[in-house]
């Protein structure tokens, strides 16, 4: 782990950090896994004078799996879902009585998140920071030294993935990706476009004419000639015309007759799932009902957490979602610009399935922002309620969680996602929805 102290360290200048205390990341029901050295490091400090009754029995418990980094064992929480070693102030014991270096890994690491690449550290921030979803705190560049110190003792760097993959059975170098990464956040970031037509651009663009692109030039090399066009090639002329092209036909593009939330049903069994640990049949059963729910758009849902009332989904779906005032239209594009910069989706899962599922990922924060203004009697998505369905897809879905452990439960979870991303009407039916044509 020591090597990584000297590495190159790529850092986003649009996004800042720093800690205000607010307890937040302590709190939930979120996994957070402990080694078993901090562990024991943790339990031979002087608890005396502090808190005579740390022990391990109170203060940590089993986890019912192991998670994939190895630890066994998380935080005991209190009747309020707090950590045990949090305090009435909202401050951590561990780092107020002891000092920082003592904390497990994991409380030190929060809310870094490292990619290592060929050109260096990508250095990304989880969103399930209250501080990072309010642009509250200093640059990255400025925060080198605590980031280097961090990233000394971290076992959690994602490595970019050595055999990635454009399309199933279709490998794509490192410097293609790159330089389709780079073609995505000049679209998300143009504002010529509404947000949810950025991201249908990004879509043409990487589900389909990088494909094209690449497929031509697969060709060109099996009978030993030339390519016409190249996936760099095509891209750097795309590039010219600041993809106007790609935007044109986005622009063009009308919202199915029939708007379909399929998609949605994996996503909430997830939650379901993750919440009361079915079995392989309750898991394959609950996916069905919820799958018929909302391919109806009709039903009653159970809550998202325990103690949440059932859910009308037809009364959720009628809220109105809207990415036009300044404010949410900028939220969303630092947001997802930074979820493409920091590679926690597309590289991980293959740029076709990565790009569809962060297509689902916005479809499920807008519902999941929906959920929060029906829950308050309202009939309009504010930023807060985006804030807050952001907060709760890095926690279950994206940085903080074992979703990926839904697709090796039961085969039918994958297929069932692939027959639908490959539908025409897949990504229009999720970005316009509740969209003027």
């Amino acid at each position: 782990m020591e090597e990584n102290r000297n590495k190159t360290l790529i850092l986003s200048d649009e996004v800042v950090y720093s800690c205000h205390s607010s307890g937040d990341c302590c709190r939930h029901d979120w996994i957070i896994g402990i080694d078993d050295e901090s562990i024991q490091r943790v339990l031979k400090l002087d608890w005396k004078d502090i808190n005579p009754d740390f022990t391990v029995k109170s203060c940590y418990k089993p986890l019912l799996n192991p998670l994939p980094t190895g630890e066994k064992f998380t935080f005991s929480r209190t009747d309020c879902g707090a950590c045990v070693f949090l305090d009435g102030q909202n401050y951590c014991q561990m780092h107020n009585h002891f000092g920082f270096d003592v904390k497990p890994q994991v409380c030190k690491e929060f809310p870094y998140y490292f990619m290592e690449t060929p050109e260096g550290i990508v250095v990304g921030l989880s969103f399930a920071c209250g501080s990072v979803r309010a642009f509250k705190g200093s640059p990255l560049a400025d925060k080198e030294v605590e980031i280097r110190k961090v990233l000394s003792g971290s076992y959690r760097i994602r490595k970019f993935p050595e055999n990635l993959e454009l399309y199933p059975g279709i490998a794509m170098s490192w410097e293609e990706y790159k330089y389709l990464e780079d073609s995505l956040l000049v679209i998300v970031k143009d504002k010529n476009q509404s947000f949810s037509r950025a991201l249908l651009s990004g879509h043409i663009l990487a589900g389909m004419v990088a494909l094209s692109l690449k497929q031509v030039e697969i060709q060109a090399q099996a009978t030993g000639e030339a390519p016409r066009e190249t996936l760099l090639g095509g891209m750097q002329k795309l590039q010219l015309d600041h993809f106007h092209s790609i935007q044109k036909i986005a622009e063009n593009i009308k919202a199915p007759t029939r708007i379909s939330h399929q998609y949605l049903a994996p996503y909430y069994t997830w939650l379901m799932f993750s919440r009361d640990e079915w079995s392989r049949l309750g898991l394959v059963w609950n996916l069905y009902r919820n799958y018929y729910k909302f391919n109806k758009g009709k039903g009653i849902l159970e809550g998202i957490a325990k103690e949440d009332s059932d859910i009308d989904l037809e009364k959720v779906l009628k809220v109105r979602y809207s990415d036009e005032t300044p404010e949410v239209d900028g939220f969303l594009r630092k947001y997802w610009a930074h979820v493409i910069f920091r590679k926690s989706l597309l590289p991980s899962m293959g740029i076709f399935r990565g790009y569809q599922t962060l297509i689902s990922l916005y479809g499920l924060m807008k519902w999941l922002a929906k959920v929060q203004a029906y829950r308050q009697n309202r009939n309009e998505v504010s930023l807060d309620d985006i804030k807050e369905s952001v907060k709760i897809l890095e926690q279950k879905y994206i940085l903080h969680s074992q979703f990926s452990k839904l697709f090796t439960l039961h085969p039918i979870l994958t297929q069932m996602l692939d027959r639908m991303y490959i539908r025409q009407s897949f990504a229009p039916s999720i970005l316009l929805d509740n969209q003027s044509n």
